[in-house]
């Protein structure tokens, strides 16, 4: 970790980061079920929780401050519940 300290306060934002982001839009992508089978509509389901797993993992990884904060803490002779 301390070999990544240096290169982490190196980095810079783009100078025409306001340009970069006009180039994207935002685009709606709504969930029309209602032509899916019960099956498939486990199978989404389980997609989705997958890919917010997957958000996680990677999330964690890439701000490793962030996972630690909002992860739940153990403490001696006190239950989660």
């Amino acid at each position: 970790m301390r070999l990544l300290i240096p290169y982490l306060f190196a980095l810079t934002i783009a100078p025409d980061l306001g340009e970069r982001l006009a180039k994207w839009k935002p685009v709606r992508m709504p969930y029309d079920s209602s032509g899916l089978t019960a099956r498939e509509k486990q199978v989404v389901d389980k997609l989705v929780q997958a890919s917010r797993f997957l958000e996680k993992i990677i999330g964690s990884r890439a701000i490793p401050r962030r996972w630690s904060c909002t992860r739940p803490r153990k403490t001696r002779g006190l239950s989660a519940s």
